[in-house]
């Protein structure tokens, strides 16, 4: 089997541990979510590294508008 999986803007908390979402499908189509605590490029590259932590955190997200009545906030 092989998987392949995008990492998300969204983090949960499992078992104590921050981890990111990845989403993603199997090579048959079956779609997939993975909690990952930890992600380590394998490589002694340390250019390759950088790059990958770099690219890792911009991963961006869909956002949202939210509205909000002002006066829930203002007395």
């Amino acid at each position: 089997m092989k998987i392949e999986m995008t990492p998300t803007n969204e983090f949960q908390n499992v078992n104590g541990t921050r981890c990111r979402i990845w989403e993603g499908e199997s090579d048959k189509g079956v779609p997939v979510r993975a909690w990952v605590a930890t992600i380590s490029p394998q490589t002694v590259d340390e250019a390759a590294q950088a790059d990958f932590q770099r690219e890792l955190k911009e991963v961006k997200g869909d956002h949202v508008a939210h509205a909000y009545d002002i006066r829930l906030f203002v007395d």
